[in-house]
Protein backbone atom coordinates (compact mmCIF):
# COMPACT_ATOMS: atom_id res chain seq x y z
CA UNK A 1 0.00 0.00 0.00
CA UNK A 2 1.26 3.54 -1.02
CA UNK A 3 1.30 6.08 1.45
CA UNK A 4 0.01 9.42 1.29
CA UNK A 5 2.79 11.27 0.88
CA UNK A 6 3.89 8.75 -2.36
CA UNK A 7 0.27 9.40 -4.21
CA UNK A 8 1.57 11.57 -6.99
CA UNK A 9 -0.25 12.01 -10.76
CA UNK A 10 1.90 12.07 -13.65
CA UNK A 11 1.17 13.29 -16.87
CA UNK A 12 2.65 11.21 -19.64
CA UNK A 13 6.05 12.92 -20.98
CA UNK A 14 5.66 14.54 -24.03
CA UNK A 15 7.88 12.26 -25.95
CA UNK A 16 4.70 9.70 -25.12
CA UNK A 17 2.12 11.91 -25.67
CA UNK A 18 -0.11 10.08 -27.69
CA UNK A 19 -2.97 12.57 -28.23
CA UNK A 20 -1.13 14.70 -30.47
CA UNK A 21 -0.56 11.56 -32.86
CA UNK A 22 -3.36 9.72 -34.58
CA UNK A 23 -2.22 6.55 -32.86
CA UNK A 24 -4.14 5.18 -30.18
CA UNK A 25 -2.78 4.04 -27.11
CA UNK A 26 -5.31 1.28 -26.89
CA UNK A 27 -8.99 0.62 -27.63
CA UNK A 28 -12.21 0.16 -25.60
CA UNK A 29 -15.10 -1.46 -26.11
CA UNK A 30 -17.34 -3.65 -23.91
CA UNK A 31 -18.35 -7.59 -23.88
CA UNK A 32 -20.84 -6.79 -20.99
CA UNK A 33 -22.82 -3.83 -22.93
CA UNK A 34 -24.61 -3.71 -26.29
CA UNK A 35 -25.32 -0.13 -27.75
CA UNK A 36 -23.29 2.36 -27.29
CA UNK A 37 -20.07 1.03 -24.98
CA UNK A 38 -19.76 -2.58 -27.47
CA UNK A 39 -18.97 0.08 -29.75
CA UNK A 40 -15.06 -0.05 -30.75
CA UNK A 41 -13.32 3.18 -29.69
CA UNK A 42 -9.92 4.69 -29.93
CA UNK A 43 -8.48 5.85 -26.67
CA UNK A 44 -5.49 8.73 -26.02
CA UNK A 45 -4.18 8.45 -22.36
CA UNK A 46 -3.64 11.69 -21.66
CA UNK A 47 -2.60 11.01 -17.65
CA UNK A 48 -1.88 8.91 -15.32
CA UNK A 49 -3.21 9.15 -11.71
CA UNK A 50 -3.87 6.70 -8.53
CA UNK A 51 -6.04 6.23 -6.46
CA UNK A 52 -5.83 6.30 -2.39
CA UNK A 53 -4.66 2.84 -2.55
CA UNK A 54 -1.91 3.95 -4.94
CA UNK A 55 -3.61 1.80 -7.93
CA UNK A 56 -2.94 3.62 -11.07
CA UNK A 57 -6.01 5.15 -13.29
CA UNK A 58 -6.27 6.82 -16.92
CA UNK A 59 -7.75 10.12 -18.29
CA UNK A 60 -8.15 9.47 -21.97
CA UNK A 61 -9.70 11.22 -24.72
CA UNK A 62 -11.84 8.86 -26.90
CA UNK A 63 -12.84 8.96 -30.46
CA UNK A 64 -15.38 8.69 -31.35
CA UNK A 65 -17.34 10.41 -28.53
CA UNK A 66 -19.72 8.32 -26.54
CA UNK A 67 -23.33 8.92 -25.45
CA UNK A 68 -23.88 9.77 -21.93
CA UNK A 69 -27.29 10.75 -20.96
CA UNK A 70 -28.14 12.56 -23.90
CA UNK A 71 -24.47 14.46 -24.31
CA UNK A 72 -21.57 13.57 -26.26
CA UNK A 73 -18.38 12.51 -24.02
CA UNK A 74 -15.04 12.41 -25.37
CA UNK A 75 -13.19 12.09 -22.04
CA UNK A 76 -13.31 9.44 -19.61
CA UNK A 77 -11.20 7.98 -16.89
CA UNK A 78 -10.64 4.18 -16.96
CA UNK A 79 -9.28 2.11 -13.85
CA UNK A 80 -8.58 -1.50 -13.45
CA UNK A 81 -11.21 -4.10 -12.83
CA UNK A 82 -9.75 -6.89 -11.17
CA UNK A 83 -6.98 -6.17 -8.29
CA UNK A 84 -3.68 -6.29 -9.58
CA UNK A 85 -4.09 -5.25 -13.33
CA UNK A 86 -2.80 -2.24 -14.86
CA UNK A 87 -4.23 0.34 -17.01
CA UNK A 88 -1.00 1.86 -17.92
CA UNK A 89 1.13 0.40 -18.54
CA UNK A 90 -0.63 -2.44 -20.24
CA UNK A 91 1.09 -5.31 -19.90
CA UNK A 92 -1.38 -8.18 -21.42
CA UNK A 93 -4.68 -7.40 -23.74
CA UNK A 94 -7.58 -7.59 -23.08
CA UNK A 95 -7.47 -5.70 -20.00
CA UNK A 96 -11.30 -5.66 -17.97
CA UNK A 97 -11.72 -1.76 -17.10
CA UNK A 98 -14.52 0.29 -15.24
CA UNK A 99 -15.38 3.52 -17.39
CA UNK A 100 -15.84 6.53 -15.44
CA UNK A 101 -17.00 9.95 -16.26
CA UNK A 102 -17.37 12.94 -13.67
CA UNK A 103 -20.06 13.42 -11.46
CA UNK A 104 -19.83 17.24 -11.97
CA UNK A 105 -18.91 19.61 -14.63
CA UNK A 106 -15.80 21.38 -13.19
CA UNK A 107 -13.76 17.93 -13.75
CA UNK A 108 -12.42 17.23 -10.12
CA UNK A 109 -9.02 17.12 -9.45
CA UNK A 110 -6.36 14.69 -11.76
CA UNK A 111 -3.95 14.17 -8.32
CA UNK A 112 -5.84 11.67 -7.09
CA UNK A 113 -8.66 9.21 -8.42
CA UNK A 114 -11.73 9.72 -6.00
CA UNK A 115 -14.39 7.22 -7.20
CA UNK A 116 -16.91 9.86 -5.21
CA UNK A 117 -16.24 12.38 -7.61
CA UNK A 118 -17.03 9.95 -10.45
CA UNK A 119 -20.10 7.91 -12.28
CA UNK A 120 -19.25 4.45 -12.67
CA UNK A 121 -21.14 4.07 -16.36
CA UNK A 122 -19.50 0.86 -18.04
CA UNK A 123 -17.46 -2.20 -17.67
CA UNK A 124 -15.23 -2.70 -20.42
CA UNK A 125 -11.93 -4.23 -21.91
CA UNK A 126 -9.14 -2.55 -23.26
CA UNK A 127 -7.91 -4.19 -26.48
CA UNK A 128 -4.46 -3.65 -27.99
CA UNK A 129 -5.87 -3.76 -31.73
CA UNK A 130 -8.65 -2.57 -33.39
CA UNK A 131 -9.42 -5.19 -34.69
CA UNK A 132 -10.12 -6.80 -31.65
CA UNK A 133 -12.24 -4.71 -30.66
CA UNK A 134 -14.71 -4.76 -33.44
CA UNK A 135 -14.79 -8.72 -33.30
CA UNK A 136 -15.90 -7.92 -29.74
CA UNK A 137 -18.65 -5.44 -31.04
CA UNK A 138 -19.44 -7.44 -33.74
CA UNK A 139 -20.73 -10.83 -30.96
CA UNK A 140 -22.54 -8.04 -29.18
CA UNK A 141 -24.62 -6.98 -32.08
CA UNK A 142 -25.68 -10.57 -32.73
Amino acid sequence: MCGEDQITASAIPNSEMTTQSSTPDFYISSAEHRGEWAKPRAAFVERVSPDRQGVGHVWVRISPSAEIAGELVDELVIGPHFEGSSVWPVSRFPVPVYVYVPKAEDNPTHEVFDPADYSLVAWGELYEKRADAERVAARQSE
